[in-house]
Formats: C-alpha cells, sequence, structure tokens
C-alpha cells in the first residue's frame, strides 16, 4: 500500500473578502425587498380591516335603525336642509333622532346627545320614506367613505323597514320654498 502525503491546501477552500461583501450586499438588496413587501402587506391588511370594521359597523346600525322603524308609534317626520338630515321617530318610551351631520350618523334619544356616533366617516345619507302599494316603509340610503383615497371597496348600503300596520302613511316631504324677495322697479315713464 502506498500513502500519498497530504496536498497543500488550494485557495479554493475559503472565501476571499471580496466575495464577503457581494453575500453581504445580495443579502442586504434580498431582505430591503422583503421588508418593503412586509410593510405594504401590512398596510392593505390595516385597510381591509378598517374596512371591515366600517361594514360591520354599518350593518349594525342599519339593523338598529330598523327596529327604531318598526317600533315606532307615529309615522317618522323627516327634516333636512343643505348640510344635515334628521329623522324623527316616537316610540311608547320617547323619541330618537337619527341625524347626519359632518360625516357622522348621530342616534340621539330623548334629546340627550351622545358621546360618540353611531357612524363615522359616512360619505353620503338618506332617509326617505317608500310607499308602495300595500305597505308604507322608509328607505335609508348609506355610503361609507373609503378609509383610503385609491380603494377598491366602497361600501353602499340600502336599507328597507315596513312600518306597524296600521299606521298612517307618511306625508310626503316638502322642501321649505323661501318667498322670492320683493324688487322695487323705476319706471322710467312714469315720474
Amino acid at each position: 500500500m502506498k500513502i500519498y502525503p497530504a496536498q497543500p491546501q488550494s485557495r479554493l477552500d475559503g472565501i476571499s473578502l471580496v466575495e464577503c461583501l457581494i453575500y453581504i450586499a445580495v443579502l442586504t438588496v434580498v431582505t430591503g425587498i422583503a421588508f418593503s413587501v412586509f410593510f405594504s402587506v401590512l398596510s392593505h391588511h390595516r385597510s381591509v380591516v378598517r374596512c371591515s370594521d366600517d361594514i360591520v359597523g354599518a350593518v349594525k346600525a342599519g339593523e338598529r335603525w330598523r327596529a327604531d322603524i318598526r317600533a315606532a308609534i307615529e309615522v317618522p317626520r323627516s327634516e333636512s336642509n343643505s348640510s344635515e338630515q334628521a329623522l324623527q321617530i316616537r316610540h311608547a318610551g320617547g323619541t330618537i333622532t337619527y341625524l347626519f351631520s359632518n360625516g357622522r350618523i348621530w342616534r340621539i334619544v330623548d334629546g340627550k346627545s351622545p358621546e360618540l356616533p353611531l357612524l363615522e366617516r359616512v360619505k353620503s345619507s338618506v332617509m326617505q320614506a317608500d310607499t308602495r302599494t300595500v305597505t308604507h316603509a322608509w328607505r335609508w340610503d348609506l355610503q361609507i367613505a373609503p378609509a383610503r383615497k385609491k380603494s377598491k371597496i366602497n361600501p353602499s348600503f340600502a336599507f328597507l323597514a315596513a312600518v306597524k300596520p296600521g299606521l298612517p302613511p307618511p306625508a310626503p316631504i316638502v322642501e321649505p320654498v323661501s318667498a322670492p324677495e320683493k324688487t322695487v322697479e323705476s319706471d322710467a315713464s312714469n315720474p
């Protein structure tokens, strides 16, 4: 048996400083891309959670509104002006008012202001009588403002609630009309 002497170690067994710096640079680039993707996904996750919370809140508010309409002892009254809309519903225990103002929906019981709004970030809200041939109902069209400007989700809802049988139909909503101003015209031919 022949024994060969060990060959000297070649330069290929280790790594050089240049190779180490290249590995560190590649690792830094890959880590940077991974962090940017992670934070982008995290941002979208937060907006989806916020949107789903808004949807759940709107559905709960709509169900509460429907229950209030069903429990009314008189026909609800709608009042509106250029910046606010209110719907007053009389119950056996008092009056409930739904007020849309400054992008918020408030549920006011017996004139006592609530601490928190029922819904926030509301883009539009319209509560109106929806008279049908057999039943008398109310319709609430609600649109929630998206949390992000470029959101692909724009939640819109339409809630219908029928009033108790036996109540008279709701009166049509008549917008107040301002009286025309009187102008004094001078007639040049008549001194």
